[in-house]
């Protein structure tokens, strides 16, 4: 489990430096750039969540607000 955890690490990890290019790219006007790395962000993130529900550990205490966003909260650890 340890391992899946550094797994999902790493895939939030590139999306939030794939989100920060971006805001680069967006601040200095390379608009379709800034997208095409948000995008590229979005699937990194989108991908560590699905590994997280898939494979989330029992008693994990879910971040205060998450349910609330969640329309179906079924899947959430907690």
């Amino acid at each position: 489990m340890k391992e899946m955890g550094i797994a999902i690490n790493e895939l939030h990890h590139k999306a939030m430096a794939l989100a920060d290019e971006a805001s680069y790219a967006k601040r200095g006007g390379e608009l379709e750039v800034a997208q095409s790395k948000y995008l590229e962000a979005f699937e990194f993130e989108k991908a560590a969540a699905k590994m997280w529900k898939v494979n989330c550990p029992t008693g994990v205490e879910v971040p205060q607000g998450f349910r609330e966003k969640v329309a179906d909260n079924s899947h959430a650890c907690a």
